[in-house]
This record gives structure tokens, sequence and C-alpha cells, in this order.
């Protein structure tokens, strides 16, 4: 996949998709599928755009460019959320997609709205397809046992629920978080369950700990996380992630690793000594095991 940039144009004819995507969940994907399935010989876009609060985001725009380059479209832009692109009228945003990118068919939901005051919706595309020369397809929603899968729902099952089970399932595939490991307060080694911690600006998911996956130095392990927050030197909170990686000693500061959430296995506790805590991370650990040896996604060494 090729990312271009805001002033970069493409020669040949484009078959284009338009939205936030944040989460690149089932919906979105039938989306891609669709667009991939009716481009015949034309090159594949997606429309896409970075905002700079990703505090209410599912993944950063470094996720998210991670998971669009997984999909098989061709190209993909990312275009700034700034107040003078709000502005722009709904068919001068329809131009500038045939402008810029020699658009020929365009593949939206039945949600999709553009344009200043999100006055362009499907209707108006389908209603001006003749007149623009375009391919419409508007796609129906993708429901999951009786509900809609969309970002927003996906967002509460996070941060809200705590449900991350239904959220990976709705996102088709675990729901992660990457990062640069940093120094923690070494209390995990005090009490001899060593974590590795990553702090990321995003979504927050709900308080507590879970059985998750990492990835890291090219290999995946079981781990179980601590999820929770830390004030920074602006006042303001970052997701802290503290994980302990089973079978696993090894220095890694500075090293990207991923981890994907796979279970919440209770919320977060305080404790009145450090040994008290330690007998919860072992049970922790022991339910993490069990968890991931049970989906046989993890195999105790």
């Amino acid at each position: 996949m090729e990312f271009l940039a805001e002033n970069k144009r493409i020669d040949g004819p484009c078959a284009v998709t338009v939205g936030m995507f944040d989460g690149l969940h089932l919906g979105h994907r039938a989306l891609i599928g669709r667009l991939k399935e009716s481009a015949e010989n034309l090159k594949t876009l997606i429309y896409t755009f970075s905002v700079s609060d990703e505090t209410k985001s599912i993944y950063t725009t470094e996720e998210k460019k991670t998971l669009l380059c997984r999909t098989g479209m061709d190209y993909a832009v990312l275009q700034d959320f700034s107040p003078s692109f709000l502005n722009t009228d709904r068919e001068d945003f329809i131009n500038l997609l045939k402008q810029n990118y020699n658009m020929k068919a365009l593949v939206a939901g039945e949600d999709f709205r553009f344009g200043r005051g999100a006055m362009g919706d499907a209707e108006y595309l389908l209603k001006n397809a003749e007149k623009f020369g375009l391919d419409v397809t508007i796609m129906p929603p993708v429901f999951m046992d009786g509900e809609k899968v969309s970002s927003t729902k996906i967002r509460t099952l996070i941060a809200e629920d705590g449900d991350i089970a239904l959220a990976g399932k709705m996102l088709g595939g675990y729901y992660f978080a990457e990062g640069k490991v940093v120094a923690g307060k070494q209390i995990g080694s005090l009490i001899e369950f060593p974590t590795v911690n990553i702090s990321t600006p995003k979504l927050k998911p709900k308080n507590g700990v879970y059985a998750t996956l990492t990835s890291i130095c090219g290999q995946t392990f079981g781990s179980v996380t601590n999820v929770g927050v830390r004030p920074t030197v602006n006042h303001s909170d970052e997701v802290n992630i503290e994980t302990n990686i089973f079978d696993f000693d090894y220095e890694v500061y500075d090293q990207k690793i991923t981890v994907c959430f796979v279970e919440r296995i209770r919320k977060e506790k305080k404790f009145g000594s450090l040994e008290a805590l330690k007998r919860q991370i072992r049970r922790d650990k022991e339910h993490a095991v069990r968890f991931l040896d049970n989906k046989n996604i993890y195999k105790p060494g």
C-alpha cells in the first residue's frame, strides 16, 4: 500500500471508499471487500482521516496505518480533520476526489455523511451519481447477534463495559495496543513478576486485569496485563499498560511491542501490602494461563 501525500494525484482511474475507519471493524471490512470485488481493473483507494486528539480513538494513527496495510488496497490518504476541511461543500468534496484520484467508483455505507454540515449522504450520492459520472454502491450495516457493528459500539465495549472479547469479535481480531517499552516503578520486579510497560494516548480500556498475547522480538507470548492511567507532565492522562510476559526474561527497553487483549479477568483492586498484591498477581497469571490454554492460543512452556 502507498500512503499518498495531501497534494499527490493519481493518473489511473480509482475505486474509492471514504470514512473514519476507526478500528477497521467488520463493517469497514465489508466495505473494503465490496470495493475490491467491484473494482475490476481500477486501482483501489481508502480516503480516511487522522485526528490530533486520539483519546477517543480505538487505534492511534500509527496503529491504523498498520491495519490499513493489511487490507490489500493500493492507496490510502490520511487527511487532517481540520476546520477548513470540515467546511468543504459536499459537491466540492466529490469533485476533489475525482480531480485528485480520478475516482470512477465509490463504495460507502448507509450512514455515510460528508461535506459541510454533514449535508452529503447516501441518498445524495445515489441521486447525483450520473451527474458526477460515478458508479455508486451503498452498503448496509453489518450486524452481530442483532447488534449493529459500529465504532461507537466498540468504543463503549472497550472503555465502559470492559467486554474486550466482544469488541475483538466486532473488530475481526484482538483489540491491541502498540508502543515502545518505557521504565515503570519496578514494583513487578520486587514481587517476582517483572513487567514491561507502554503508554498510549488513545481510548482508555476499562481499568482492570486482562489475559493477553504480547508480540516482542518477533515472537508472541502469553501474558497478563494490568490497565490503568498515569498523569503526564502536561497534567493529562495516558493509558498505562503493564504486562507480565510468560516465559520471557530479557531487557527490552525502547523496543516496540504489541499487546493483544483477549479477555478481561477482573476489575482493578487496591491492596494493603506487597504480599497481598503478589498473591493476587499469581492468581491472575494462573487464570490467564488456563484461559489462553483452553482457547488453544498459548501452551505453557
